[in-house]
């Protein structure tokens, strides 16, 4: 059984953050390796990207349509604090 906790997950999504300005929501379940990720790696990561967007942390965005519709894939981005305080929140989290 694999075990893979919410803390790790917001910190790896994080770590990819920091070398990447943006990314594609699906692209930040892999790792490179070509391997699917597990549920228990999908599931977490996605309580995590969650989390980090509650504590401010990162921010989620879609472009829009003409019609001012949501349009294409979801990105992630940096929140406007920076590096300097989502390891603090996450700390004060966990």
């Amino acid at each position: 059984v694999e075990t893979v906790t919410v803390r790790e997950r917001m910190l790896a999504v994080m770590e990819r953050l920091s070398r990447d300005e943006a990314l594609e929501f699906d692209a930040i379940f892999f790792d490179g390796s070509g391997r699917a990720p597990s549920r228990a790696v999908l599931v977490t990561t996605f309580l995590a990207i969650l989390e980090l967007a509650r504590l401010g942390a990162l921010r989620l965005f879609q472009s829009l349509g003409e019609l001012g519709a949501p349009q294409g894939p979801v990105h992630l981005r940096r929140g406007p604090d920076g590096a300097a305080t989502w390891d603090e929140r996450v700390s004060d989290y966990m």
